[in-house]
Protein backbone atom coordinates (compact mmCIF):
# COMPACT_ATOMS: atom_id res chain seq x y z
CA UNK A 1 0.00 0.00 0.00
CA UNK A 2 1.29 3.44 -0.92
CA UNK A 3 2.07 5.97 1.80
CA UNK A 4 -0.65 8.27 0.50
CA UNK A 5 -3.25 5.49 0.87
CA UNK A 6 -2.05 4.70 4.40
CA UNK A 7 -2.42 8.35 5.41
CA UNK A 8 -5.82 8.58 3.75
CA UNK A 9 -6.93 5.46 5.63
CA UNK A 10 -5.77 6.89 8.97
CA UNK A 11 -7.70 10.15 8.44
CA UNK A 12 -10.91 8.29 7.54
CA UNK A 13 -10.75 6.03 10.61
CA UNK A 14 -10.25 9.07 12.83
CA UNK A 15 -13.26 10.79 11.27
CA UNK A 16 -11.12 13.72 10.16
CA UNK A 17 -11.23 15.33 6.72
CA UNK A 18 -8.19 14.99 4.55
CA UNK A 19 -6.00 18.11 4.49
CA UNK A 20 -5.89 20.10 1.32
CA UNK A 21 -2.84 19.85 -0.89
CA UNK A 22 -0.12 22.27 0.06
CA UNK A 23 0.87 24.95 -2.39
CA UNK A 24 4.61 25.31 -2.54
CA UNK A 25 5.93 28.84 -2.29
CA UNK A 26 8.95 30.21 -4.04
CA UNK A 27 12.19 30.15 -2.17
CA UNK A 28 12.48 33.18 0.09
CA UNK A 29 14.93 35.88 -0.91
CA UNK A 30 17.93 36.62 1.23
CA UNK A 31 16.94 38.42 4.37
CA UNK A 32 17.63 42.14 4.78
CA UNK A 33 18.28 43.69 8.15
CA UNK A 34 15.84 46.42 9.08
CA UNK A 35 16.77 48.51 12.09
CA UNK A 36 13.29 49.95 12.43
CA UNK A 37 11.69 46.53 12.96
CA UNK A 38 14.27 44.08 14.19
CA UNK A 39 11.71 41.61 15.58
CA UNK A 40 9.86 40.97 12.32
CA UNK A 41 12.92 40.80 10.05
CA UNK A 42 15.33 38.97 12.35
CA UNK A 43 16.10 35.70 10.54
CA UNK A 44 16.46 33.68 13.79
CA UNK A 45 14.55 34.44 16.94
CA UNK A 46 15.51 32.24 19.86
CA UNK A 47 13.54 31.93 23.06
CA UNK A 48 15.23 32.16 26.39
CA UNK A 49 14.37 29.68 29.12
CA UNK A 50 12.58 32.40 31.04
CA UNK A 51 10.41 33.31 28.03
CA UNK A 52 9.38 29.67 27.53
CA UNK A 53 8.42 29.37 31.18
CA UNK A 54 6.35 32.54 31.00
CA UNK A 55 4.52 31.30 27.90
CA UNK A 56 3.75 27.96 29.57
CA UNK A 57 2.42 29.75 32.65
CA UNK A 58 0.23 31.98 30.48
CA UNK A 59 -1.19 28.95 28.66
CA UNK A 60 -2.09 27.29 31.98
CA UNK A 61 -3.73 30.48 33.17
CA UNK A 62 -5.79 30.90 30.00
CA UNK A 63 -6.81 27.23 29.81
CA UNK A 64 -9.37 27.61 32.57
CA UNK A 65 -10.13 31.26 32.04
CA UNK A 66 -13.67 32.19 33.01
CA UNK A 67 -15.01 35.72 33.41
CA UNK A 68 -17.72 36.19 36.04
CA UNK A 69 -19.74 39.36 36.56
CA UNK A 70 -20.81 40.32 40.10
CA UNK A 71 -24.50 39.51 39.42
CA UNK A 72 -23.78 36.24 37.57
CA UNK A 73 -26.06 33.29 38.26
CA UNK A 74 -26.77 29.75 37.02
CA UNK A 75 -29.97 29.92 34.93
CA UNK A 76 -30.28 26.60 33.05
CA UNK A 77 -33.10 24.24 34.00
CA UNK A 78 -33.36 20.61 32.77
CA UNK A 79 -37.05 20.95 31.86
CA UNK A 80 -39.43 23.65 30.75
CA UNK A 81 -41.71 23.20 33.75
CA UNK A 82 -40.70 23.25 37.38
CA UNK A 83 -42.87 20.25 38.20
CA UNK A 84 -43.22 17.14 36.06
CA UNK A 85 -46.84 16.37 36.96
CA UNK A 86 -48.05 12.86 36.20
CA UNK A 87 -51.46 12.34 34.60
CA UNK A 88 -54.27 11.93 37.11
CA UNK A 89 -56.45 9.05 35.91
CA UNK A 90 -59.62 7.57 37.45
CA UNK A 91 -58.22 4.03 37.50
CA UNK A 92 -55.00 3.02 39.24
CA UNK A 93 -53.94 0.33 36.78
CA UNK A 94 -53.31 -2.19 39.55
CA UNK A 95 -55.80 -4.55 37.87
CA UNK A 96 -54.64 -6.18 34.63
CA UNK A 97 -58.16 -6.12 33.11
CA UNK A 98 -61.70 -4.91 33.72
CA UNK A 99 -63.29 -8.32 32.89
CA UNK A 100 -66.73 -6.74 32.67
CA UNK A 101 -67.93 -8.88 29.76
CA UNK A 102 -67.05 -12.31 28.32
CA UNK A 103 -64.30 -12.82 25.82
CA UNK A 104 -60.56 -12.22 25.52
CA UNK A 105 -58.38 -9.73 23.73
CA UNK A 106 -54.63 -9.93 23.22
CA UNK A 107 -52.55 -6.80 23.66
CA UNK A 108 -48.80 -6.25 23.48
CA UNK A 109 -46.84 -3.59 25.36
CA UNK A 110 -43.60 -2.35 23.83
CA UNK A 111 -41.43 -1.01 26.66
CA UNK A 112 -38.46 1.19 25.80
CA UNK A 113 -36.55 1.43 29.08
CA UNK A 114 -33.99 4.12 28.33
CA UNK A 115 -31.21 5.78 30.27
CA UNK A 116 -33.18 8.95 31.00
CA UNK A 117 -36.80 8.19 30.09
CA UNK A 118 -39.20 5.30 29.53
CA UNK A 119 -41.53 5.14 26.53
CA UNK A 120 -44.40 2.71 25.97
CA UNK A 121 -46.76 1.71 23.16
CA UNK A 122 -49.67 -0.76 23.32
CA UNK A 123 -50.58 -2.60 20.10
CA UNK A 124 -53.83 -4.36 19.30
CA UNK A 125 -52.85 -6.58 16.38
CA UNK A 126 -56.42 -7.76 15.80
CA UNK A 127 -57.54 -4.19 15.09
CA UNK A 128 -54.12 -3.18 13.68
CA UNK A 129 -53.90 -0.14 15.92
CA UNK A 130 -51.28 1.13 18.38
CA UNK A 131 -51.47 3.63 21.24
CA UNK A 132 -48.57 5.74 22.48
CA UNK A 133 -48.98 5.99 26.26
CA UNK A 134 -48.93 9.50 27.79
CA UNK A 135 -47.56 9.77 31.33
CA UNK A 136 -47.36 13.48 32.07
CA UNK A 137 -49.19 16.80 31.75
CA UNK A 138 -46.84 18.16 29.11
CA UNK A 139 -46.99 19.18 25.48
CA UNK A 140 -45.77 17.37 22.36
CA UNK A 141 -43.40 14.43 22.81
CA UNK A 142 -42.64 15.28 26.45
CA UNK A 143 -46.01 13.91 27.55
CA UNK A 144 -44.90 10.45 26.40
CA UNK A 145 -41.60 10.48 28.31
CA UNK A 146 -41.51 9.12 31.86
CA UNK A 147 -38.28 10.11 33.66
CA UNK A 148 -36.37 7.01 34.80
CA UNK A 149 -36.19 7.69 38.50
CA UNK A 150 -37.92 6.17 41.51
CA UNK A 151 -38.15 7.32 45.12
CA UNK A 152 -38.24 5.32 48.35
CA UNK A 153 -39.97 7.04 51.24
CA UNK A 154 -40.73 5.13 54.47
CA UNK A 155 -40.28 1.81 52.68
CA UNK A 156 -42.78 2.77 49.95
CA UNK A 157 -41.75 3.26 46.33
CA UNK A 158 -43.22 6.04 44.20
CA UNK A 159 -42.63 8.17 41.11
CA UNK A 160 -42.57 11.44 43.05
CA UNK A 161 -39.35 12.99 44.36
CA UNK A 162 -40.02 12.50 48.09
CA UNK A 163 -37.57 10.45 50.15
CA UNK A 164 -34.46 8.89 48.61
CA UNK A 165 -34.42 9.25 44.82
CA UNK A 166 -32.71 6.61 42.68
CA UNK A 167 -31.64 7.54 39.15
CA UNK A 168 -29.33 6.07 36.50
CA UNK A 169 -31.33 2.84 36.77
CA UNK A 170 -30.57 1.29 33.38
CA UNK A 171 -26.83 1.90 33.22
CA UNK A 172 -26.36 0.78 36.83
CA UNK A 173 -28.19 -2.46 36.05
CA UNK A 174 -26.16 -3.11 32.89
CA UNK A 175 -22.91 -2.51 34.77
CA UNK A 176 -23.90 -4.83 37.63
CA UNK A 177 -26.88 -6.99 36.59
CA UNK A 178 -26.62 -9.39 39.56
CA UNK A 179 -26.80 -6.65 42.22
CA UNK A 180 -30.00 -7.19 44.23
CA UNK A 181 -30.36 -3.52 45.23
CA UNK A 182 -30.14 -2.40 41.60
CA UNK A 183 -32.64 -5.07 40.60
CA UNK A 184 -35.06 -3.96 43.32
CA UNK A 185 -35.03 -0.32 42.21
CA UNK A 186 -35.53 -1.29 38.56
CA UNK A 187 -38.44 -3.63 39.41
CA UNK A 188 -40.08 -0.88 41.47
CA UNK A 189 -39.78 1.67 38.67
CA UNK A 190 -41.04 -0.70 35.96
CA UNK A 191 -43.95 -1.82 38.18
CA UNK A 192 -45.04 1.78 38.73
CA UNK A 193 -44.72 2.47 35.00
CA UNK A 194 -46.84 -0.61 34.17
CA UNK A 195 -49.53 0.64 36.54
CA UNK A 196 -49.61 3.96 34.66
CA UNK A 197 -49.74 2.19 31.30
CA UNK A 198 -52.72 0.00 32.23
CA UNK A 199 -54.42 2.88 34.05
CA UNK A 200 -54.39 5.00 30.89
CA UNK A 201 -55.66 2.26 28.58
CA UNK A 202 -58.46 1.09 30.89
CA UNK A 203 -59.48 4.66 31.80
CA UNK A 204 -59.47 6.01 28.23
CA UNK A 205 -60.50 2.88 26.28
CA UNK A 206 -62.31 0.79 28.88
CA UNK A 207 -65.35 0.35 26.62
CA UNK A 208 -63.19 -1.07 23.85
CA UNK A 209 -61.18 -3.32 26.15
CA UNK A 210 -63.64 -4.43 28.83
CA UNK A 211 -63.06 -8.17 28.33
CA UNK A 212 -60.37 -10.30 29.92
CA UNK A 213 -57.05 -9.11 28.55
CA UNK A 214 -54.15 -11.39 27.63
CA UNK A 215 -50.91 -9.42 27.77
CA UNK A 216 -47.55 -9.74 26.05
CA UNK A 217 -44.62 -7.59 27.12
CA UNK A 218 -41.65 -6.84 24.83
CA UNK A 219 -38.63 -5.12 26.37
CA UNK A 220 -35.78 -3.58 24.38
CA UNK A 221 -32.11 -4.39 24.95
CA UNK A 222 -29.22 -2.35 23.50
CA UNK A 223 -27.75 -4.21 20.52
CA UNK A 224 -24.28 -4.32 22.10
CA UNK A 225 -25.72 -6.47 24.91
CA UNK A 226 -28.05 -8.66 22.86
CA UNK A 227 -25.53 -11.50 22.87
CA UNK A 228 -25.15 -11.28 26.65
CA UNK A 229 -27.27 -14.21 27.83
CA UNK A 230 -26.90 -13.24 31.49
CA UNK A 231 -28.23 -9.72 30.91
CA UNK A 232 -31.02 -11.00 28.66
CA UNK A 233 -32.17 -13.41 31.38
CA UNK A 234 -32.00 -10.66 34.02
CA UNK A 235 -34.09 -8.31 31.84
CA UNK A 236 -36.72 -11.01 31.38
CA UNK A 237 -36.78 -12.01 35.06
CA UNK A 238 -37.07 -8.40 36.29
CA UNK A 239 -39.85 -7.68 33.77
CA UNK A 240 -41.88 -10.64 35.03
CA UNK A 241 -41.28 -9.56 38.63
CA UNK A 242 -42.32 -5.98 37.78
CA UNK A 243 -45.57 -7.20 36.21
CA UNK A 244 -46.41 -9.27 39.31
CA UNK A 245 -45.44 -6.44 41.70
CA UNK A 246 -47.50 -3.90 39.73
CA UNK A 247 -50.73 -5.55 40.93
CA UNK A 248 -49.90 -4.86 44.60
CA UNK A 249 -51.61 -2.01 46.43
CA UNK A 250 -48.31 -0.78 47.89
CA UNK A 251 -44.82 -1.31 46.52
CA UNK A 252 -42.38 -2.02 49.32
CA UNK A 253 -38.98 -3.69 49.35
CA UNK A 254 -40.69 -6.80 50.80
CA UNK A 255 -43.42 -7.00 48.13
CA UNK A 256 -40.81 -6.56 45.40
CA UNK A 257 -38.61 -9.28 46.92
CA UNK A 258 -41.64 -11.62 46.92
CA UNK A 259 -42.39 -10.77 43.27
CA UNK A 260 -38.77 -11.43 42.31
CA UNK A 261 -38.79 -14.79 44.06
CA UNK A 262 -42.01 -15.76 42.29
CA UNK A 263 -40.53 -14.70 38.92
CA UNK A 264 -37.59 -17.03 39.53
CA UNK A 265 -39.99 -19.89 40.26
CA UNK A 266 -41.98 -19.25 37.07
CA UNK A 267 -38.78 -19.17 35.05
CA UNK A 268 -37.81 -22.50 36.59
CA UNK A 269 -41.01 -24.07 35.27
CA UNK A 270 -43.53 -23.61 38.11
CA UNK A 271 -47.16 -23.36 36.94
CA UNK A 272 -49.02 -20.05 36.80
CA UNK A 273 -51.39 -19.88 39.77
CA UNK A 274 -52.82 -16.36 39.65
CA UNK A 275 -54.03 -13.95 36.96
CA UNK A 276 -51.27 -11.43 37.71
CA UNK A 277 -48.64 -14.07 36.83
CA UNK A 278 -49.94 -14.65 33.30
CA UNK A 279 -47.51 -12.54 31.28
CA UNK A 280 -45.41 -13.46 28.22
CA UNK A 281 -42.12 -11.50 28.21
CA UNK A 282 -39.69 -11.26 25.29
CA UNK A 283 -36.42 -9.33 25.07
CA UNK A 284 -35.59 -7.90 21.63
CA UNK A 285 -32.74 -5.80 20.21
CA UNK A 286 -33.69 -2.13 20.22
CA UNK A 287 -32.20 -1.46 16.80
CA UNK A 288 -34.49 -3.99 15.07
CA UNK A 289 -37.49 -2.43 16.78
CA UNK A 290 -36.37 1.08 15.89
CA UNK A 291 -36.31 0.40 12.16
CA UNK A 292 -39.56 -1.64 12.17
CA UNK A 293 -41.82 1.28 11.27
CA UNK A 294 -39.71 1.96 8.19
CA UNK A 295 -39.60 -1.71 7.21
CA UNK A 296 -43.38 -2.02 7.45
CA UNK A 297 -43.92 1.12 5.35
CA UNK A 298 -44.13 1.55 1.57
CA UNK A 299 -40.61 3.04 1.56
CA UNK A 300 -39.11 -0.39 2.19
CA UNK A 301 -38.23 -2.50 -0.86
CA UNK A 302 -37.97 -6.23 0.02
CA UNK A 303 -35.88 -6.86 -3.10
CA UNK A 304 -33.42 -4.04 -2.36
CA UNK A 305 -30.04 -4.26 -0.64
CA UNK A 306 -31.43 -2.67 2.56
CA UNK A 307 -28.15 -1.79 4.25
CA UNK A 308 -28.47 0.99 6.83
CA UNK A 309 -26.46 3.09 9.25
CA UNK A 310 -28.37 3.80 12.46
CA UNK A 311 -27.08 6.32 14.99
CA UNK A 312 -29.03 6.49 18.25
CA UNK A 313 -28.06 9.42 20.47
CA UNK A 314 -29.23 8.70 23.99
CA UNK A 315 -28.68 10.36 27.33
CA UNK A 316 -25.76 8.17 28.37
CA UNK A 317 -24.51 6.41 25.26
CA UNK A 318 -24.30 6.83 21.52
CA UNK A 319 -25.04 3.59 19.65
CA UNK A 320 -23.98 3.31 15.99
CA UNK A 321 -24.65 0.27 13.82
CA UNK A 322 -24.37 -0.84 10.21
CA UNK A 323 -26.92 -3.57 9.52
CA UNK A 324 -29.27 -5.17 7.04
CA UNK A 325 -32.97 -5.82 7.45
CA UNK A 326 -34.44 -8.79 5.60
CA UNK A 327 -38.18 -9.30 5.30
CA UNK A 328 -39.54 -11.26 2.38
CA UNK A 329 -42.95 -10.48 0.90
CA UNK A 330 -45.73 -12.28 2.68
CA UNK A 331 -43.50 -13.20 5.63
CA UNK A 332 -44.28 -12.12 9.19
CA UNK A 333 -40.84 -12.37 10.75
CA UNK A 334 -38.02 -9.87 10.19
CA UNK A 335 -34.38 -10.96 10.10
CA UNK A 336 -31.53 -8.74 11.27
CA UNK A 337 -27.92 -8.98 10.06
CA UNK A 338 -25.54 -6.83 12.09
CA UNK A 339 -22.22 -5.99 10.44
CA UNK A 340 -20.74 -3.49 12.89
CA UNK A 341 -21.83 -1.84 16.11
CA UNK A 342 -20.17 0.50 18.57
CA UNK A 343 -21.46 1.79 21.89
CA UNK A 344 -19.58 4.63 23.54
CA UNK A 345 -20.37 7.04 26.43
CA UNK A 346 -20.94 9.87 23.96
CA UNK A 347 -24.56 10.60 24.84
CA UNK A 348 -26.01 14.01 25.64
CA UNK A 349 -25.68 13.88 29.42
CA UNK A 350 -22.07 12.73 29.27
CA UNK A 351 -21.28 15.86 27.26
CA UNK A 352 -23.15 17.78 29.95
CA UNK A 353 -20.97 16.17 32.63
CA UNK A 354 -17.80 17.05 30.71
CA UNK A 355 -18.96 20.64 30.55
CA UNK A 356 -19.72 20.70 34.28
CA UNK A 357 -16.29 19.23 35.09
CA UNK A 358 -14.62 22.01 33.11
CA UNK A 359 -16.78 24.71 34.70
CA UNK A 360 -16.13 23.35 38.18
CA UNK A 361 -12.37 23.36 37.59
CA UNK A 362 -12.41 26.82 36.01
CA UNK A 363 -14.50 28.36 38.80
CA UNK A 364 -12.38 26.81 41.54
CA UNK A 365 -9.24 28.16 39.90
CA UNK A 366 -10.43 31.65 38.99
CA UNK A 367 -13.40 32.40 41.27
CA UNK A 368 -13.32 30.16 44.36
CA UNK A 369 -15.30 32.81 46.25
CA UNK A 370 -18.41 32.13 44.08
CA UNK A 371 -19.71 29.25 46.16
CA UNK A 372 -23.21 29.76 44.72
CA UNK A 373 -22.06 29.05 41.18
CA UNK A 374 -19.93 26.09 42.28
CA UNK A 375 -22.90 24.56 44.13
CA UNK A 376 -25.18 25.00 41.09
CA UNK A 377 -22.62 23.34 38.83
CA UNK A 378 -22.13 20.43 41.25
CA UNK A 379 -25.91 19.94 41.53
CA UNK A 380 -26.38 20.06 37.76
CA UNK A 381 -23.64 17.48 37.20
CA UNK A 382 -25.78 14.74 38.80
CA UNK A 383 -28.75 15.30 36.45
CA UNK A 384 -29.23 12.47 33.94
CA UNK A 385 -32.78 13.09 32.66
CA UNK A 386 -33.53 16.29 30.76
CA UNK A 387 -36.60 17.25 28.77
CA UNK A 388 -35.09 19.99 26.63
CA UNK A 389 -31.84 20.42 24.68
CA UNK A 390 -28.61 21.43 26.39
CA UNK A 391 -27.37 24.99 25.79
CA UNK A 392 -25.64 25.35 22.41
CA UNK A 393 -22.52 26.76 24.07
CA UNK A 394 -21.15 26.33 27.55
CA UNK A 395 -21.64 30.02 28.49
CA UNK A 396 -25.43 29.69 28.16
CA UNK A 397 -25.77 27.76 31.41
CA UNK A 398 -25.32 31.12 33.12
CA UNK A 399 -26.19 34.75 32.93
CA UNK A 400 -23.16 37.01 33.33
CA UNK A 401 -20.46 34.40 32.66
CA UNK A 402 -18.05 34.14 29.73
CA UNK A 403 -15.85 31.10 29.12
CA UNK A 404 -12.58 31.31 27.19
CA UNK A 405 -10.87 27.90 27.00
CA UNK A 406 -7.27 27.85 25.78
CA UNK A 407 -7.63 24.78 23.56
CA UNK A 408 -10.51 23.86 21.23
CA UNK A 409 -12.88 23.55 24.16
CA UNK A 410 -14.97 20.79 25.70
CA UNK A 411 -17.53 20.65 22.88
CA UNK A 412 -15.05 20.37 20.00
CA UNK A 413 -12.99 17.71 21.78
CA UNK A 414 -16.14 15.73 22.56
CA UNK A 415 -17.50 16.02 19.02
CA UNK A 416 -14.23 14.70 17.57
CA UNK A 417 -14.79 11.51 19.59
CA UNK A 418 -18.40 11.30 18.38
CA UNK A 419 -17.40 11.63 14.73
CA UNK A 420 -14.54 9.16 15.10
CA UNK A 421 -16.93 6.60 16.58
CA UNK A 422 -19.64 6.94 13.93
CA UNK A 423 -17.71 7.82 10.80
CA UNK A 424 -14.49 5.93 11.46
CA UNK A 425 -14.97 3.04 13.88
CA UNK A 426 -18.46 2.06 12.67
CA UNK A 427 -19.20 3.04 9.08
CA UNK A 428 -15.71 3.15 7.53
CA UNK A 429 -14.50 0.15 9.53
CA UNK A 430 -17.32 -1.95 8.04
CA UNK A 431 -15.72 -1.47 4.63
CA UNK A 432 -12.15 -1.68 5.95
CA UNK A 433 -12.82 -5.10 7.50
CA UNK A 434 -14.48 -6.25 4.23
CA UNK A 435 -17.79 -6.93 5.97
CA UNK A 436 -19.41 -5.13 3.03
CA UNK A 437 -18.04 -4.48 -0.43
CA UNK A 438 -17.49 -1.08 -2.03
CA UNK A 439 -20.68 -1.42 -4.08
CA UNK A 440 -22.77 -1.72 -0.91
CA UNK A 441 -21.40 1.21 1.11
CA UNK A 442 -23.75 3.89 -0.21
CA UNK A 443 -26.58 3.57 2.30
CA UNK A 444 -29.28 5.56 4.15
CA UNK A 445 -28.39 6.98 7.55
CA UNK A 446 -30.99 7.32 10.31
CA UNK A 447 -30.18 9.65 13.19
CA UNK A 448 -32.48 8.95 16.15
CA UNK A 449 -32.82 9.43 19.87
CA UNK A 450 -33.25 12.38 22.19
CA UNK A 451 -30.05 14.12 21.10
CA UNK A 452 -30.57 13.70 17.35
CA UNK A 453 -32.46 16.97 16.83
CA UNK A 454 -29.70 18.97 18.54
CA UNK A 455 -27.31 20.60 16.04
CA UNK A 456 -24.29 19.28 17.97
CA UNK A 457 -25.09 15.75 16.70
CA UNK A 458 -27.19 16.45 13.60
CA UNK A 459 -24.22 17.90 11.70
CA UNK A 460 -22.92 14.32 11.44
CA UNK A 461 -25.38 13.71 8.62
CA UNK A 462 -24.03 16.51 6.46
CA UNK A 463 -20.39 15.69 7.15
CA UNK A 464 -20.81 12.01 6.25
CA UNK A 465 -22.46 12.54 2.86
CA UNK A 466 -19.09 12.41 1.15
CA UNK A 467 -15.64 11.00 1.89
CA UNK A 468 -12.98 12.89 -0.12
CA UNK A 469 -10.96 10.43 -2.16
CA UNK A 470 -13.49 7.59 -1.70
CA UNK A 471 -16.26 7.90 -4.29
CA UNK A 472 -17.94 4.69 -3.07
CA UNK A 473 -18.34 5.93 0.53
CA UNK A 474 -21.08 8.27 1.74
CA UNK A 475 -24.52 8.20 3.35
CA UNK A 476 -27.88 9.74 2.53
CA UNK A 477 -29.73 11.11 5.59
CA UNK A 478 -33.25 9.77 6.06
CA UNK A 479 -35.98 10.40 8.62
CA UNK A 480 -38.13 7.74 10.25
CA UNK A 481 -41.77 8.29 9.28
CA UNK A 482 -44.57 7.98 11.83
CA UNK A 483 -46.82 4.97 11.04
CA UNK A 484 -50.43 5.85 10.26
CA UNK A 485 -51.75 3.27 12.70
CA UNK A 486 -49.98 4.83 15.70
CA UNK A 487 -52.28 7.05 17.76
CA UNK A 488 -50.22 9.69 19.56
CA UNK A 489 -52.17 12.87 20.20
CA UNK A 490 -50.07 16.05 19.99
CA UNK A 491 -46.95 14.27 18.70
CA UNK A 492 -45.06 16.09 15.95
CA UNK A 493 -43.94 13.75 13.18
CA UNK A 494 -40.32 14.88 13.55
CA UNK A 495 -40.39 13.55 17.14
CA UNK A 496 -41.68 10.10 16.24
CA UNK A 497 -38.18 8.60 16.51
CA UNK A 498 -38.40 9.04 20.29
CA UNK A 499 -41.22 6.47 20.27
CA UNK A 500 -39.97 4.30 17.41
CA UNK A 501 -38.35 1.67 19.65
CA UNK A 502 -41.48 1.25 21.80
CA UNK A 503 -43.69 1.05 18.70
CA UNK A 504 -41.43 -1.50 17.03
CA UNK A 505 -41.21 -3.63 20.17
CA UNK A 506 -45.00 -3.82 20.35
CA UNK A 507 -45.23 -4.96 16.71
CA UNK A 508 -42.01 -6.74 15.78
CA UNK A 509 -41.99 -10.45 15.05
CA UNK A 510 -38.28 -11.12 15.11
CA UNK A 511 -36.69 -13.97 13.20
CA UNK A 512 -32.97 -14.65 12.96
CA UNK A 513 -30.38 -12.24 14.36
CA UNK A 514 -26.91 -12.61 12.81
CA UNK A 515 -24.16 -10.83 14.71
CA UNK A 516 -20.95 -12.53 13.54
CA UNK A 517 -20.51 -11.77 9.85
CA UNK A 518 -17.54 -13.30 8.04
CA UNK A 519 -15.35 -10.92 5.98
CA UNK A 520 -15.70 -11.03 2.23
CA UNK A 521 -13.04 -13.10 0.46
CA UNK A 522 -10.08 -11.21 -0.94
CA UNK A 523 -10.30 -10.53 -4.65
CA UNK A 524 -7.65 -12.44 -6.57
CA UNK A 525 -6.69 -10.79 -9.85
CA UNK A 526 -5.95 -13.37 -12.50
CA UNK A 527 -3.12 -12.66 -14.92
CA UNK A 528 -3.05 -13.87 -18.51
CA UNK A 529 0.51 -14.64 -19.58
CA UNK A 530 -0.43 -16.03 -23.03
CA UNK A 531 0.41 -12.80 -24.84
CA UNK A 532 3.98 -12.92 -23.51
CA UNK A 533 4.82 -16.15 -25.32
CA UNK A 534 5.04 -17.11 -29.01
CA UNK A 535 3.63 -20.48 -30.04
CA UNK A 536 4.48 -22.47 -33.20
CA UNK A 537 1.54 -21.09 -35.15
CA UNK A 538 2.98 -17.57 -34.95
CA UNK A 539 6.44 -18.53 -36.30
Amino acid sequence: MKLADVLKDAFIRAGVELPKKLKYKKKATKHKWNKTDQTINCPIKTKTKKQSELKGAAATEIKNRILVEPDARFTWQPSESKKNLLLDLPLTGKKVALAQKPGEKILCIGLDFGTSTLKAVITDNERNISYAIPFRNELNVNRYLLPCRVSLDRNKYGLTTGGIVYQDLKLSLIENPENINQQTHVIAFLALALQKIRAWLLSEHGKTYSETLVWDLAVGLPIAHTGNNVLTRVYKKLSIAAWIASTNDILTTESIANALERAKELEAGKKIEFENEDIEVSVKPEIAAQIYGFVSSGAYDPSGKNFYLMVDVGAGTLDASVFRIEKAKGKIKTNLVLFKTTVEPHGVMNLHKKRMDWLESALQENHPERKDLLESVAESKSIIDVLKPLPNIIDQYFKGVECKPFDEGVDNNFYKKVKTQVSGHTYYQTWKERLLGSNDMKMPMFLCGGGSRWCFYSKLQEQMKEYPGYTYLGVSPRQLQQPQKLIASGLNEKDYDRLSVAFGLSKLKLGDVTMDVEPLPLEVKKSDYADKYVDSSQV
